[in-house]
């Protein structure tokens, strides 16, 4: 079935079993750079990691330790943290003198030995804060109280005090308007019964006007939604309902229903809590009812019931989400209020009344009050209190002002300067680089010069317009809606060029990179603030899905990177949660999310994480408090690491070569927050970036039909926001870009989203808007001519990139269900580089379309760093077709540089009449499906039975399904669920577990076995055919020559039996040398010492082999069948390398020989097992529930050595009980012996 690659790609190119060769005469790589660099990558393409100095614990030999164990596996350089993270405290206090001299000490240490330093800027992990931020530079809220007052009258009274943080309160301004209608009615005056689902609910908490006095709902269910309904005596006119969550997670979803009898129920809005927001307000136009519930048919997965504080019926109109508009909390691409609105409810401009000359220093005010009800206003800010987090005690303190440069200067002269000073002359040089994690610290909205920044940035005084922060409508409410977007637009702004912005200013005065992950939970534009920053960053947690799509996190980050001309698109790598961490992972179990972030767009991984290792005696040593993958030297397979960090490097440094070839550049909207979105599909086959509007006002220009950036970057179409709003100026280099030849596609915008320049601008948006789209309205007639240029409304990416006659840049056709090929496509110059990666865990042979032609593909393995020629390609229709024979897991670049008239290629490979390039059918018996389950297993209700779905897609006795909702829907939204798969194959039982997003094959590894053939390059420009299997072969050129070979008399495998001298690794439980009469799981060993093994143990096999096998005609391969988790292998005392991936096989051509061999495999596993049967042991200090220490043991603060209780090892984290299930360990086998007989092509 021929696919497209939409989104991701990763492919796995072992030189054992993939095409391979060349039928031109060689290339001169020897002066090649980008060979060179492949061959052997510079430091700037190795991975970085995450440092983190836990809570004081830090030690001058464990940083020289760590460092230059970095330097020995291929690590570039090391990012520092100090966090706490529930680690018991050191003697070490942040930023103290002793402190300051390790840091030191590190920085010199790594210069010595060519490694990089970056430093998070503040303690913890976000954001920008310490002890020296005082309250008047820390983040500030707009805060307000109310007094109404009826006139006339003379007011003399002391106005309420605002609510106020950390003893800081300013007033912005004291007004006065008359009370619109309905402000004066409270809900307990209205005397509503208030019922609910269930009868222990607490009715009165909820309207008691006290927020830390809740009531609690159970978690509603697919069928049973949970509510609370409110019936009062009268009907009444409501506009909003206001909900106040108690704490926790509380991003519910759910609808607001109405009801004249409280039996038929009629939905007038749905709702949904954003994350991090506790209070929303949500609008409703509805007519008058007496009957409203408020029903919650979504919990947020992290909840463990619904907690309301307060619930308020807003007689008085409010603005919709008015919180959110307001920047209270991030709201991206709040879309305006459209309800109508009665004028009494509605604030005159001309009759507010501005009384902030008349109140005293104490809050006191002397107004004469006209007739009428009125409401006094004092508004002002307040700190939002928030700190950086999780620091340390000792650099703890509130959050910088992220509007102000002068805040940002107070961080600045407190957290990083008094380092460059310290290290000196290393400062841009080793001390290169500062970091600004992803942000977590919540919103701001307001800082001591917003007035005045306000009117300069949009032109007119915000004083008359605050009214509209606190939910009301000021003249109308579209003015209002409008004034809201420019109050977000001007906090974006102050966010990205004072905090982001003047950030990156900062680092490069003193000759440092900025790295930024750009986004959160505050009200900035994520991309323009990622412009800012030198180096971008996104994020990718282990247990993430892997396929043909991309990473949206990652695509964000290399969409900055490519809109805004940066070269390195950085990540937060294999990050860990609790449950997916805990020593669990290693190399291969990495490599396809690894693979697929490359696809999505990353080049330069940053581990997650290495823990400080304070002492060199512990093992496993420090954590992170529970999370992260355990990258530290004290891991069981740090000695193999090498081997991945080659493969990592090689990688990244031919991602970061070029311009990434992306056709679809979609446009996210002016509008204040925003984020990565996409308007509208994504076709398969083709790439794209994100924008803002920066990137097309200033860097983007037109030439031919091409959209182009300063670097050389360009995009087939631009595709805009499904709104039809736009700034005049937008709107003005829009036309400009259309005129010159640009594709855009999108809606007809009919007015400006702003207030600037209103009604004017609303005239000039809709004349221009004519001009450009014409009759084009996306229903009846679908795109019209501009200049050079087009823009479409109504048709699709993939109908204009036709008409365009662009084809699509990457396509593939696997000859196995569900085949699932990802990648990425980069072009230096002339060269054209695709990286592509097999996203299962099966060979895979697949025809791979590339929109190169005239050009030789070239296979580059990143594994090996071998290269060679594409054996098997061909051009058609102006692209070319190269068949790939991929390993499970497996990757390759596939690079086009040398150009070539005519292809001399093999096209097909035949085994008696049959594709010998296929993967070898493995025999499999009757398999059926007794019973599968989707869902969180441990609780029936969020799990959906999917036997006969499952049952409906066996297909030849065998399954294979990716456990997801696209089988039958989500059982638990936002929980990670699992699938329980019942079955039988020849009437015998057996289970399989999998996690979300990971894939079902049944019978398990029935894929498994490679092709019977291998075309091997050989010197010379002549290629070798390599056979496993007896059989008449043919073998077809595209010059229509054809080579058939009568092969007969392969010999068979031979299987290394036992027994096994096994030596362990002494000093951690095992006895140090055992025989293993047969090749076991040492979790099924006997031997408690064994079975909870750790660490390293060699296997020793001496075997014959007839020297039949050693003529010029047979290559010979060693197979160590399964191996978990990696192995080092030498035969007759020569070193083969590490084996970290599937197939666990290498060549042994020239290493063997007839007669006597001696085989050792060394085999790590994971420390799971080792942990786990230290539970059985008595324990040497005390732990919290949550897996955390309480305190350091007596023994270790008074400098004594561990008590003597049995245990091996030790950590500050307790990730398994005694319970845990073992990991399967070491080497399984079966090991092999294979042969291949050789036929030489010319």
């Amino acid at each position: 079935m021929k696919q497209a690659c939409g989104w991701k790609v990763s492919f796995q190119y072992l030189s054992l079993l993939c095409a391979v060769l060349v039928t031109l005469v060689a290339p001169a790589f020897s002066a090649d750079e980008l060979l060179n660099g492949f061959l052997n990558p510079p430091d700037s393409a190795k991975p970085h990691t995450w440092w983190h100095w836990m809570n004081g614990n830090i030690t001058r030999e464990g940083i020289t330790k760590d460092l230059s164990e970095m330097k020995r596996v291929g690590v570039g350089g090391a990012q520092v943290f100090n966090v706490g993270e529930r680690i018991p405290e050191g003697p070490v206090q942040f930023m103290s003198k002793e402190w300051r001299e390790l840091f030191r000490h590190a920085v010199e240490t790594a210069s010595k030995l060519g490694l990089e330093i970056c430093i998070h800027n503040c303690a913890g992990w976000s954001s920008s804060g310490g002890p020296w931020i005082k309250p008047e530079h820390a983040m500030q809220r707009v805060v307000w109280s109310e007094v109404k007052v009826k006139g006339p009258r003379k007011f003399d009274e002391k106005l309420p005090q605002p609510p106020t943080t950390a003893g800081f309160y300013r007033d912005i301004a004291v007004l006065a308007f008359p009370t619109p209608r309905g402000e004066d009615v409270t809900i307990r005056e209205l005397q509503p019964k208030i019922t609910a689902s269930v009868p222990q609910f607490n009715s009165q908490r909820i309207i008691d006007g006290r927020i830390n006095t809740t009531a609690s709902l159970p978690l509603p269910e697919a069928s049973q939604p949970q509510f609370v309904q409110f019936e009062f005596p009268k009907p009444i006119d409501v506009f909003a309902i206001t909900l106040t969550m108690g704490g926790g997670a509380q991003s519910h979803s759910g609808e607001i229903l109405i009801s004249e009898d409280g039996k038929s129920f009629k939905r007038i809005k749905s709702f949904t809590i954003p994350r991090n927001q506790r209070t929303i307000t949500v609008g409703i136009d509805a007519p008058k009812d007496h009957i409203y519930r408020i029903s919650f048919t979504r919990a947020d997965p992290r909840a463990k019931g619904i907690t309301i504080a307060e619930v308020s019926f807003e007689l008085a109109f409010r603005i919709d989400n008015w919180q959110g508009k307001a920047c209270f909390t991030r709201m991206d691409n709040p879309q305006p209020d459209t309800r109508s609105v009665p004028k009494e409810c509605i604030i005159q401009r001309e009759q507010i009344i501005d009384l902030t000359q008349k109140l005293s220093k104490d809050g006191h005010l002397v107004w004469d009050v006209p007739e009428g009800n009125w409401t006094i206003l004092r508004i002002g800010y307040t700190p939002t209190g928030k700190t950086n987090h999780p620091a340390p005690l000792s650099g703890l303190g509130l959050e910088c002002d992220k509007l102000s440069r002068e805040a940002l200067d107070v961080h600045w002269q407190n957290a990083i300067a008094p380092l460059l000073s310290d290290v000196g002359k290393l400062a841009g040089k080793t001390f290169k680089h500062i970091l600004i994690d992803s942000y977590e610290v919540g919103s701001q909205n307001w800082t001591h010069n917003f007035m005045d920044e306000f009117r300069r940035r949009r032109g007119y005084s915000i004083l008359p317009f605050l009214p509209t922060l606190t939910g009301r409508v000021v003249e109308s409410l579209d003015v209002s809606e409008r004034f809201l977007w420019d109050f977000r637009k001007t906090i974006a702004e102050l966010f990205a060029e004072n905090y982001f912005g003047y950030f990156a200013e900062l680092c490069h005065r003193h000759g440092l990179l900025l790295w930024v992950e750009s986004y959160g939970n505050g009200p900035f534009d994520d991309i323009t603030c990622g412009g800012k920053a030198d180096v971008p960053m996104c994020e990718f947690w282990v247990g993430t899905g892997v396929g043909v799509g991309k990473h949206f996190n990652a695509k964000l980050a290399s969409s900055i990177a490519n809109t805004y001309g940066k070269q390195v698109v950085a990540a937060e790598s294999f990050t860990a949660s609790p449950e997916r961490g805990g020593w669990r992972n290693y190399p291969y179990s990495m490599k396809p999310l690894g693979d697929f972030m490359f696809c999505s767009g990353v080049n330069k991984f940053v581990f997650h994480r290495f823990a400080h290792q304070p002492w060199l005696d512990r093992k496993p040593g420090m954590t992170m408090g529970p999370w992260g993958f355990h990258f530290e030297w004290t891991n069981t397979w740090w000695d193999y690491a090498p081997a991945w960090l080659q493969y990592i490097a090689r990688c990244q440094f031919m991602l970061q070569q070029g311009i990434q070839v992306t056709d679809v550049c979609y446009f996210v909207g002016e509008g204040s927050p925003n984020s990565i979105r996409l308007s509208m599909p994504m076709p398969q086959g083709y790439d794209f970036d994100v924008c803002d509007s920066e990137v097309i006002l200033k860097r983007m220009s037109v030439k031919g039909n091409k959209l182009v950036l300063p670097d050389g970057k360009t995009y087939e179409v631009l595709v805009l926001p499904n709104e039809q709003t736009m700034t005049p100026t937008l709107l003005r280099k829009l036309a400009e870009l259309v005129k010159a030849g640009a594709y855009v596609i999108g809606p007809k915008p009919t007015r400006s989203p702003s207030l600037m320049g209103y009604p004017k601008a609303d005239e000039e948006v809709n004349e221009l808007a004519q001009k450009i789209w014409g009759k084009c309205d996306g229903k009846t007639v679908l795109e019209n001519a501009y200049g050079a240029g087009k823009v479409f409304w109504g048709k699709s990416i993939l109908d204009v990139l036709k008409e365009k006659g662009v084809m699509p840049d990457f396509e593939f056709e696997g000859r196995r269900p569900m085949t699932a090929i990802n990648y990425i496509h980069r072009r230096v110059g002339d060269t054209d580089i695709y990286f592509v990666a097999n996203m299962r865990e099966r060979f895979e042979t697949v025809d791979c379309t590339f929109r190169v032609t005239g050009k030789v593909p070239e296979i580059w393995h990143p594994d090996s760093g071998k290269v060679e020629r594409a054996p098997v390609f061909s051009f058609r229709g102006g692209r070319t077709v190269v068949t790939l024979t991929l390993e499970p897991y497996g990757s390759a670049f596939v690079v086009f540089r040398r150009p070539i008239a005519k292809p001399i290629s093999v096209t097909k490979v035949t085994r008696d009449g049959q594709d010998a390039l296929l993967p070898m059918p493995i025999a499999v018996g009757k398999l059926e499906i007794v019973k599968a389950i989707y869902g969180v297993l441990e609780d029936p209700k969020k799990c959906i039975d999917v036997t006969e779905h499952l049952r409906k897609m066996v297909k030849n006795n065998m399954l294979f399904v990716v456990a997801s909702n696209e089988i039958a829907g989500d059982p638990a939204y936002g929980i990670v669920k699992k699938m329980r798969v019942d079955y039988t194959i020849n009437g015998k039982p057996d289970t399989i577990i999998v996690n979300e997003n990971e894939v079902v094959e049944l019978p398990p590894r029935a894929t498994d076995a490679a092709p019977p053939v291998i075309l091997h390059s050989l010197p010379q420009s002549a290629l070798e055919l390599r056979v496993f299997e007896d059989g008449l072969y043919s073998v077809h050129m595209s010059t229509g020559k054809l080579f058939k070979f009568n092969i007969k008399g392969v010999p068979k495998p031979i299987e290394l039996v036992g027994p096994w001298r096994v030596n362990f690794t002494p000093g951690w439980g095992a006895p140090e040398s055992v025989v293993f009469e047969k090749l076991i799981s040492w979790t099924e060993h006997s031997d408690s010492g064994i079975k909870y093994f750790s660490g390293t143990a060699t296997y020793v096999k001496e075997f014959n082999l007839p020297k039949e096998l050693f003529t010029k005609d047979k290559a010979l391969y060693l197979d160590l069948g399964d191996v978990m988790v990696i192995a080092r292998v030498k035969l007759n005392g020569q070193d083969l390398g590490v084996l970290w991936k599937k197939p666990f096989q290498i060549e042994i051509t020239g290493v063997a020989k007839p007669g006597r061999n001696t085989l050792e495999v060394s085999v790590a596993n994971l420390w799971v097992n080792r942990l786990i049967g230290d539970e059985l042991l008595p324990d040497d200090r005390e732990w919290n529930p949550n897996g955390s220490l309480k305190a350091w043991p007596s023994w270790m603060l008074e400098g004594k050595p561990m008590p003597k209780t049995g245990r091996f090892t030790w950590t500050t984290w307790r990730h398994h009980t005694k319970d845990s299930p073992l990991i399967q360990s070491g080497l399984l086998g079966p090991v092999r012996i294979l042969v291949a007989t050789k036929r030489q092509l010319m």
